[in-house]
């Protein structure tokens, strides 16, 4: 269980990086508690690929706990990260989120997972969270959408559009 956040260690927001660190940790770990700790009493989640529309923070938390039984050996591997842990102001996050079923998939989830997915299959998800941050580092709502990696999901290929578009970047500037 792991939060890879090496893509993103360079972002200036240095209270963000360290918000989103504790968070994703306490994820991945299933410390449902610590995240309920970081959200706002009026917090809400839209958590699109669990077909979630605005869940109260008690709903979530009783839904976090949940997941804990069904997902192990979780790793989200941060991709870019952008915006402000400021009051009033949002993060947005690409993550790759993949983790091991512990159980079969339970009864309904099959529109959330891939087909057959059954005990120890491993299941990876492209996803973008925005967060609304408010006083004290409190998240105060909170956005998932993401869908199933596809076949021949590469990872590498952030890597690859990320170094094209400093390139571009650099060409960019030379012309300016």
């Amino acid at each position: 269980m792991s939060f890879d956040d090496r893509r993103i260690a360079h972002h200036p927001d240095k209270k963000l990086l360290e918000l989103t660190r504790k968070y994703y940790k306490a994820f991945v770990t299933h410390d449902a508690d610590t995240t309920r700790a970081m959200q706002a009493p009026g917090y809400t989640m839209t958590d699109i690929p669990l077909c979630a529309v605005r869940l109260d923070r008690d709903a979530w938390y009783a839904l976090n706990k949940a997941f804990s039984k069904v997902g192990a050996s979780e790793v989200v591997t941060a991709l870019s990260l952008a915006g402000s842990s400021d009051p009033g102001h949002i993060s947005v996050m690409e993550v790759i989120t993949t983790f091991e079923l512990a159980i079969d998939a339970p009864p309904g989830s099959e529109e959330k997972l891939p087909v057959g997915a059954k005990k120890g299959d491993t299941v990876t998800m492209v996803v973008n969270t925005t967060i609304f941050w408010g006083e004290g580092g409190k998240i105060l709502k909170e956005l998932e959408y993401g869908r199933l990696a596809w076949k021949d999901f590469d990872i590498g290929e952030w890597d690859r559009a990320d170094q094209k578009e400093r390139g571009a970047m650099r060409v960019l500037r030379s012309k300016l």
